[in-house]
């Protein structure tokens, strides 16, 4: 998550005192500096002009109090549960028999030191030592170096984002140890050039603490020493992955903003529940995996938006300064999360709470559980590197064979993960089409970084809601409540209209002169995209409308290929849009998981959805979809 202070780490926390410092701690600190520098003089000072020196205590007023790097260095155990307990390290050892489920583990809340010390003599009781001969000499090799898991677990402890609430895991499996830190890489940094981009510390004090302590010799060089051993040792190159589940609050689909706003403004009373669905059979999700998810989704809400990320959500025409200032205070809420492997794949989900609050949870719990699940159940770098290879294979038959006018990602929700969709949107964006053009992203965050169209408008939620969160509604009326209020809040803007949560005809039913002037046009999701098309072309034209000034929007399951044959079918007669998905943002060597989170209460009331395709709704209460089909079909047949 973003950083607002420009050096977290040295802040002072208000909370501490020096009762709070480990004195044990200081000893073995100044002790190890005698031992790695017998030039310093700073093991010579006092202990309290010691921790001055360094910065790891401040004065507060006329009150010397522990910083945050302070209490990472020479914090009590139980001062750091109280303090800072996301400051958390999880070490899981897998053996060569479960490559699933851990055998061991340990969890560490303890100054940093510690940790790498603890941590070290954990991995070599696992580690093995191959003798190998090289011409006459023999060398002994170990499984994992010690030098590089000491260097690759500070560097994790130093540049980790301590405001987030996920903990640094390190598991180690027989061939191979993989440590995860929250915080992502940097701006600027990436998997590609983190070997020659100069080095950015996330935490300041933290980083130049482990320099006078003479840890690192200069900022940046843990990564040198890793590569430069694993090397001479004849190992592979480490790798370095951006696993950023919960990096903003921005990460969602914009149509969450468009719907949000206007929820704050005319529903900030309704309560929805929302449940998770997997539809792939042959999908489970085990244990460990629901427990990373439950950490992800924690660290999730621990973000908040930034002024700059508010600002530029303020420069959209159609937001109101009134819900800026409302997402101002907002925060997700973990308590509004139940999650459980109480479900036949192994995993379930639910949230519940105002729609205010529970709408915007759909998408980054979607994300999550995509990415952890593809993480952990396969070779993730065999997967990415299978994504890249068809990713660029797309490109280059998009910018060849296939022409398709506008079109944008819409892959939040399914992608493989955040590098993966963030790899997608940037390769997509630099390349030179002919006769397409890629105009943008649902993903707000995305579309920000790389200046693109955040896209989206209204959701199936929208309708469910607005339609049959009443209890006095007719629910057959959904599409007309929902496009008044819609009209309502945003006038002729931000105007594409869902057509199939309670089925396409019904829809039209609704979408007469005014509405589908008002407008700008509609989009498909469900059931024959081709008659779904002919038959909005023939509505608009029996209204008097020109459907050459009205815009046909598909994002339902659809590749390059498809959307070319949509394109050439109605490109002479109406505007042609494309927002395409799982395709681009999660086509691998496997198939992609099919999960969603639908809306099935409203105010303590079933609500469902009747699309186009049969089998695309979730609704618990079986004799509740009957009644609304009943009501359809009552309203189809005596309603003219």
């Amino acid at each position: 998550s973003s950083v607002q202070n420009p050096d977290f780490s040295g802040r002072i926390i208000g909370e501490s005192t020096l009762d709070d410092v480990n004195k044990l701690e200081v000893y073995s600190l100044k002790e190890k500096l005698r031992v790695r520098d017998s030039k310093s003089t700073l093991p010579d000072l006092e202990d309290i002009e010691f921790l001055r020196d360094l910065q790891l205590v401040k004065y507060d007023g006329d009150v010397e109090r522990l910083t945050i790097a302070g209490l990472l260095f020479v914090g009590k155990e139980v001062s750091i549960q109280r303090l800072l307990p996301q400051a958390e390290v999880i070490y899981l050892h897998y053996s060569a028999d479960n490559l699933e489920e851990y055998d061991a583990r340990l969890d560490l809340k303890l100054p940093l030191i510690s940790v790498i010390d603890k941590l070290t003599e954990r991995v070599q009781a696992y580690s093995k030592i191959e003798n190998i001969q090289v011409g006459l000499f023999r060398l002994e090799v170990e499984d994992f170096p010690e030098r590089v898991f000491q260097e690759a677990l500070l560097n994790a402890l130093s540049h980790r984002d301590y405001q987030s609430n996920a903990a640094v895991y390190v598991k180690q499996y027989p061939d191979r140890i993989v440590i995860e830190n929250p915080g992502g890489f940097l701006d600027g940094i990436t998997e590609d050039n983190i070997i020659t981009h100069p080095s950015i510390p996330r935490n300041k004090l933290i980083a130049e603490t482990l320099q006078n302590l003479k840890y690192v010799q200069r900022t940046g060089q843990g990564v040198d020493i890793i590569y430069k051993d694993m090397v001479s040792m004849g190992k592979p190159y480490p790798r370095y992955r951006s696993f950023n589940d919960a990096v903003s609050l921005l990460e969602t689909d914009m149509y969450k903003f468009s719907m949000g706003e206007a929820i704050y403004h005319q529903f900030s009373d309704y309560k929805t529940t929302w449940t998770f669905k997997c539809r792939n059979t042959d999908v489970h999700f085990t244990a460990e995996m629901v427990q990373e998810i439950k950490e992800q989704i924690k660290a999730y809400c621990s973000l908040r938006f930034t002024e700059e990320e508010l600002e530029y959500l303020n420069r959209i025409t159609w937001i109101k300064g009134s819900y800026i200032d409302f997402l101002r205070l907002w925060q997700p809420r973990y308590e509004d999360f139940k999650i459980s492997d109480e479900a036949e794949c192994g995993l379930s989900i639910e949230t519940f709470g105002t729609w205010l609050n529970t709408s915007l949870y759909e998408i980054p719990t979607l994300a999550i559980v995509n990415e952890v699940y593809f993480r952990m159940a396969y070779d993730y770098d065999r997967l990415y590197a299978s994504f890249r290879d068809r990713l660029e294979q797309k490109i280059k038959d998009a910018s060849g064979r296939y022409e398709i006018g506008s079109f944008s990602e819409f892959g939040l929700r399914r992608r493989l993960s955040a590098e993966a969709q963030e790899l997608a949107v940037r390769k997509l964006k630099e390349a030179e089409f002919h006769g397409s053009e890629f105009v943008g992203t649902s993903n707000v965050y995305l579309a920000k970084k790389y200046n693109l169209t955040p896209v989206g408008t209204m959701a199936h939620e929208w309708i469910m809601c607005v339609g049959q969160g009443n209890h006095k509604h007719n629910p057959a009326y959904s599409n007309w409540y929902a496009l008044d209020a819609w009209v309502r809040e945003y006038g002729v803007l931000n105007g594409i209209a869902l057509t199939d949560a309670i089925t396409t005809d019904c829809f039209l039913r609704d979408f007469q002169l005014t509405y589908a002037t008002l407008f700008s046009g509609v989009r498909h999701d469900s059931g024959d995209p081709v008659e779904w098309g002919e038959k909005m072309i023939a509505h608009y034209r029996k209204l008097g409308i020109d459907p050459a000034g009205k815009t046909l929007l598909f994002s339902d399951s659809l590749d390059f290929a498809r959307a070319h044959e949509l394109y050439e079918h109605f490109r002479d007669r109406t505007k042609v849009a494309f927002g395409i998905g799982t395709y681009i943002s999660n086509d691998t060597d496997v198939p992609a998981l099919n999960i969603v989170m639908k809306t099935t209460l409203c105010n303590g009331m079933d609500v469902a959805k009747i699309s186009d395709t049969p089998g695309k709704g979730m609704c618990k209460n079986p004799d509740y979809v009957h009644y609304l089909k009943r009501c359809i079909d009552w309203r189809m047949n005596h309603d003219r």
